[in-house]
């Protein structure tokens, strides 16, 4: 019994010294940022997409201004020098904060670039027969709102239209995404650019030139959970695991 008892506080001590396996949003730190360029500093979230230790997607909770594609490719690429990071204690990460953000991407090599309008999602293999439309996650956007937040799109899979509870109703760890239209950085032949619309859930094209469209930026890498928690956590552990443990030795004893 003895042997039991102590056999299963070793594996909750282990459990609290190797952390979360797993998170699919969770906020890892803030950044601060004076974003209207007045000389007040904001602080913003650092949300992670993805399994803790492997690659993923840091957001900035911050949705840039509306403003031509070109516009928001240069606010991102240029955002590491605005930004001051601080990682919460609970995480790691080798990410260099002070460059490599960008838009989210797109990956169209998944759709029919000839078909028209759909709605229906992918395939097994993960491809669409259409173009544009809705339940489409190729796009880092699309993903984020369909499967990391649990949204629904203005139409179903099964066709129909309007689905109830449609929209932007989920928004987990962000505090100030907007129901509205965010550019993709990729190229939709020259003039035109991937954008997906959180307000119904679709994904389509613009002119690149059309200003009335957000930013949101990314940064790829690899955020994991701290190995060893913090001093207060380790305190309240041992409190806790030795009031179990004379309450186990006074049980042993009857």
């Amino acid at each position: 019994m003895k042997r039991r008892f102590f056999v299963f506080i070793a594996g909750i001590i282990f459990l609290c010294m190797t952390g979360v396996a797993q998170a699919t949003l969770v906020t890892i730190g803030t950044a601060v940022y004076d974003s209207d360029n007045d000389g007040t500093k904001e602080t913003y979230k650092l949300i992670y997409e993805g399994d803790l230790g492997r690659s993923g997607l840091v957001w900035l909770d911050y949705p840039n201004g509306v403003n031509t594609w070109n516009d928001q490719v240069t606010w991102a690429a240029l955002l590491g020098g605005s930004l001051t990071v601080t990682i919460d204690p609970a995480y790691t990460t080798s990410i260099d904060f002070n460059k490599g953000w960008r838009l989210p991407d797109t990956d169209d090599s998944l759709i029919d670039m000839d078909a028209p309008f759909g709605y229906k999602g992918p395939d097994t293999s993960g491809y669409y027969d259409y173009f544009y439309g809705y339940n489409m996650v190729n796009m880092e956007l699309g993903h984020l709102y369909y499967e990391s937040l649990g949204n629904k799109g203005y139409w179903a899979k099964n066709g129909d239209h309007p689905q109830s509870g449609y929209g932007l109703t989920e928004t987990g760890d962000f505090e100030n995404l907007v129901a509205s239209k965010y550019w993709s950085q990729t190229d939709y032949h020259s003039s035109n650019a991937w954008y997906f619309d959180f307000e119904k859930g679709i994904q389509f094209v613009d002119p690149k030139s059309f200003s009335d469209i957000y930013g949101l930026a990314v940064h790829p890498g690899v955020v994991s959970a701290s190995a060893v928690p913090e001093p207060t956590t380790l305190l309240l552990l041992g409190a806790g695991l030795l009031g179990l443990s004379g309450a186990a030795r006074r049980k042993l004893k009857k």
